[in-house]
């Protein structure tokens, strides 16, 4: 075997370096995690869709921090005015939920009325779980964690040679990197970041 080494050295360390390299690559990528806690905050985010039709009419939802509070709030659309008009409407927005705990995104349901004839322009909707929650609008949140952008690449070595993938965001922190699965159907460019729920 040695003597197989001796003869054949340059094959060796031509076949063996770049193994080499892309196994410390692999290893400098993934060790950091190995000792960085978790993200310990849930993550709140807004999607636009565009104006929604719900079963009470054309309307669209505003989703916004006031101070350290996520708020709703509800504007009607006339939909004649709406066809009419030649100037795009701001999208509403839906509000997603991620789970540091189970590492799962979920949408929170906005509660929009059914009968819009008894609510005002601009009324305020309840927020549920939400309600009375402090977020934090700090682009880091407490623990160090901030939300890096889309995920590179594929899984394994692919990851190298590959580009982003719509359906995730990363959240970093000290070289550890996290995955954040989006729902079906939502890619990175249309989501925005609202903020860390700390209380």
């Amino acid at each position: 075997m040695g003597r197989f080494l001796r003869d054949n050295a340059a094959v060796v360390v031509g076949l063996g370096l770049p193994v080499a390299v892309v196994v410390l690559f692999l290893l400098a990528s993934h060790l950091p995690a190995l000792w960085t806690e978790p993200p310990g905050y849930d993550l709140l985010l807004e999607v636009e869709n565009g104006p929604v039709r719900y079963p009470a009419g054309l309307v669209r939802v505003e989703v916004y921090v006031d101070g350290d509070r996520v708020r709703a709030r509800l504007h009607k659309i006339d939909p004649d005015r709406f066809q009419r008009s030649l100037i795009a409407l701001p999208p509403p927005q839906q509000l997603y939920l991620w789970s540091h705990d189970s590492g799962v995104m979920r949408e929170v349901a906005l509660a929009v009325p059914t009968d819009l004839d008894a609510v005002d322009d601009g009324a305020e909707l309840p927020l549920g779980e939400l309600a009375g929650r402090r977020i934090s609008t700090s682009p880091v949140a407490p623990d160090g964690y901030e939300l890096a952008g889309p995920a590179q690449g594929r899984d394994g070595l692919f990851g190298l040679f590959f580009g982003g993938r719509s359906g995730q965001l990363v959240l970093a922190k000290d070289g550890a990197r996290v995955a954040v699965d989006l729902p079906p159907g939502v890619g990175y460019w249309n989501v925005h970041f609202l903020g860390w729920v700390v209380e």
